[in-house]
């Protein structure tokens, strides 16, 4: 176990860590983070205590659990509506409290806020407890956010905000302990400092990846033919633009072109939508569905495929599934949109492209297709980065070191300066472009 001494950073005894899903239960990557980073602070000597919703209202253990390593599935989801959100949110901070009360951490780790709401932790804030907020998406941020940038919520179908969320994170000021706001990207960290949180509040943590390969793998097995996406199918992650420029490659280069192959969940509406766009391209018989992957079959397909796809086209903040191609030596063409910059050096560790450009997608995955020296030099730079910087246990020290830093700062109460107003659009145009 590493020594507050030999890290220089002090480390906690017991955390407290909140949730909306934990695996097994998960939507999105944010919850994988949050169990490798539960998992590296045990490997510390932590203590780890996991409060997150589900149907047990009881002591949550999982089989195999132990009292360094507890989940307790008893908070509630809130909805929409005000009323119901007002009891929940007064339900779930009386199990907060509890679990303060009982637990007594040294540190409240808070996650993904999207099914519950802020205004649960308050009650440990009161009681000053050191408290930070690990921010990995826009789930939880405030409405001007997006009406300033002018530009639509990531997925339509998602509301923007919960009144609860909105009124939680007004009350952060009654804080009596330390609070801070961690972030994956510098991207991230300014769009919320743009809207009102303190910069003096704010700090940058490194992802963890999981199955990361020797720096040393072999990377001559992969088929270098089939292109990759991973990830919700959904119109902003850019899927059918990516149909698009797998077509162009296919009608210059057929023979070193293999299968498209579409890694994640998706609707019956939106799955119609795709496979009639390739039905009119020619391609419908080199797409292939496989629908939700767990982390086997993902670094299965990352091995062996010859290049990971992310057209995003909203501001993606840091997707995790670019650190994870980047772990197993799979080449990564994106557009340049959000954190994605911060995470690919362009040219070094990967390739990308203007945001919505078609034709540059193609242009950067036919490379990656014509050039194998050329993309096995890509990959080994990318894995040689993600190893020295994405390792668990790594970045649960980068965790630890960027809450000790904020948390011995003057003044810890004072993290909000008030909302935005109109005349912070500039301000927020500038600090993300």
């Amino acid at each position: 176990m590493m020594s507050s001494h030999e890290a220089g950073q002090r480390i906690p005894k017991r955390v407290l860590m909140i949730s909306s899903l934990y695996p097994p239960r998960h939507e999105s990557g944010y919850e994988l983070v949050c169990q490798s980073i539960a998992a590296s602070l045990v490997q510390e000597g932590v203590n780890v205590r996991v409060l997150t919703t589900g149907a047990d209202r009881a002591n949550g253990r999982p089989p195999g659990g132990s009292e360094v390593m507890t989940v307790f599935r008893s908070l509630r989801r809130i909805s929409e509506r005000p009323h119901h959100q007002l009891s929940v949110n007064l339900l779930n901070a009386y199990e907060v409290l509890s679990h303060v009360k009982t637990y007594q951490p040294d540190w409240l780790c808070v996650w993904s806020l999207a099914l519950i709401g802020p205004i649960p932790t308050i009650p440990a804030l009161v009681m000053r407890v050191p408290t930070s907020f690990v921010i990995l998406d826009y789930r939880v941020r405030d409405l001007l956010a997006t009406r300033l940038l002018r530009r639509p919520a990531p997925d339509p179908a998602e509301p923007l905000i919960t009144f609860g969320e909105r009124l939680g994170i007004r009350l952060l000021h009654v804080a009596r302990g330390p609070v801070a706001f961690v972030f994956p990207s510098e991207f991230l960290r300014n769009v919320y400092i743009a809207v009102g949180i303190k910069e003096s509040a704010t700090g940058l943590f490194s992802e963890p990846c999981r199955a990361i390969a020797s720096p040393g793998k072999s990377l001559a097995c992969r088929s270098r033919k089939d292109v990759l996406f991973a990830g919700r199918l959904v119109e902003g992650k850019g899927v059918r633009m990516l149909i698009e420029a797998f077509a162009c490659c296919c009608r210059e280069r057929p023979n070193l072109v293999g299968r498209l192959i579409l890694l994640g969940p998706v609707s019956r509406e939106y799955s119609g939508v795709l496979r009639r766009a390739a039905d009119d391209l020619g391609i419908q018989e080199r797409v292939e569905f496989r629908g939700v992957a767990d982390l086997p079959e993902l670094v299965a397909a990352l091995d062996m495929g010859a290049v990971l796809a992310v057209p995003s086209m909203w501001d993606d903040p840091a997707p995790l599934i670019v650190l994870e191609a980047q772990a197993r030596g799979c080449p990564v063409v994106a557009y340049r949109v959000g954190g994605i910059p911060e995470q690919i050096d362009n040219g070094r560790t990967g390739l990308l492209v203007a945001r919505g450009d078609v034709e540059g997608l193609a242009s950067g995955l036919l490379r990656i297709l014509e050039d194998p020296e050329y993309a096995d030099e890509l990959a080994k730079q990318a894995l040689a980065a993600v190893a020295a910087t994405n390792e668990p246990r790594v970045a649960a020290r980068s965790l630890l070191d960027v809450n000790n830093r904020l948390f011995q700062r003057p003044k810890p109460m004072s993290v909000w300066r008030g909302s935005a107003s109109r005349n912070s659009a500039l301000l927020i145009r500038r600090r993300i472009h």
